[in-house]
């Protein structure tokens, strides 16, 4: 099988997205779209994205060798048996861990050719890919947050529209009410029955008035999801919503203060916050037995590793 034969069947990648611009207009085409005709597609080989001299065949015919695992496996159980309660025991889990340390090494060198070879692929078809992408996906972004923000306007108008329409209808339908209880004192009805209805009149509404002929568009192929998600008090809507306590602003670190003080209160969740286990391993390492910091505490993590070999 040959190297474009092979590759070519695996890296199918659509060469185009369908681009239809989903806001429907009077007066505007029909956007043009480029889904290309299966006999116009011109596929494009994995050896044509990387470059000239890279050593393909080296990775296609990479085979494991299985006896590598199987002495693994073998000095892994053997490992696993030994009674260490003894200093004979000590001193044949250390040659066990010797051996397993061998193979692990032997797997490892045997891997890297293909492993660095196969990254090195892996990072020139996402590098590609991106290339690609990038200009689409931003754009994907920039439209959408518009048609979002235009449809959340016309919305507004909507609701707002509907709002006084519904006042006047209600005012309307309270002017009628004042008229008829005026009705009724002039036909001279019982004074009791006119002061019930004049008492209704300033409190009847109409009924719902229809929506406005002011309404978002219709969408073909979009759909505008309205999220709810969480911020620091007083964030600005074009920056990070929550951002690292290093990237905190003097403004966010005064709400972040108060989000402490509120949990210390028991008012707000405990799970707000993560312990910064990156920050705290690093103080752990550095101060060891005197680290200082209420609530945590430095401890010693037992383990082996294996020694530098002595020269000679």
């Amino acid at each position: 099988m040959s190297e474009r034969s092979l590759l070519d069947d695996d890296l199918d990648l659509p060469l185009e997205d369908d681009l239809d611009i989903p806001l429907e207009t009077a007066t505007d085409p029909e956007p043009r779209t480029l889904s290309p005709e299966p006999s116009a597609v011109v596929p494009m080989a994995l050896v044509e994205i990387l470059p000239a001299d890279f050593p393909l065949p080296r990775l296609i015919h990479f085979v494991p060798d299985t006896r590598l695992k199987a002495t693994l496996d073998q000095a892994t159980a053997y490992a696993l048996a030994v009674d260490v309660t003894s200093a004979d025991g000590l001193a044949k889990a250390d040659v066990a861990l010797a051996a397993i340390r061998t193979s692990l090494k032997a797997i490892t060198d045997h891997f890297e050719d293909p492993k660095d070879l196969a990254n090195k692929v892996h990072k020139r078809i996402t590098s590609r890919l991106s290339d690609w992408c990038e200009a689409g996906q931003a754009a994907v972004q920039t439209v959408g947050r518009r048609i979002a923000q235009e449809q959340s306007r016309l919305e507004q108008l909507a609701r707002e529209a509907r709002r006084k329409a519904q006042e006047e209808e209600d005012r309307k339908a309270r002017e009628a009410a004042r008229q008829l209880a005026d009705q009724a004192a002039k036909q001279q009805a019982p004074a009791q029955v006119v002061e019930q209805m004049r008492r209704q009149a300033e409190t009847v509404t109409a009924p719902p008035v229809p929506q406005s002929a002011v309404a978002p568009a219709t969408l073909r192929s979009s759909s505008v999801v309205k999220t709810w998600k969480a911020r620091i008090a007083g964030t600005p809507g074009d920056v990070e919503p929550l951002p690292a306590i290093a990237d905190l602003t003097a403004a966010q670190r005064v709400q972040v203060l108060k989000l402490l003080a509120a949990i210390i209160a028991d008012t707000a969740p405990l799970q707000c916050i993560e312990l910064n286990t990156s920050y705290l391993g690093s103080r752990a390492k550095a101060d060891k037995s005197t680290l200082a910091i209420p609530g945590i505490e430095a401890f010693e993590d037992l383990g082996v590793r294996a020694k530098g070999s002595r020269r000679r």
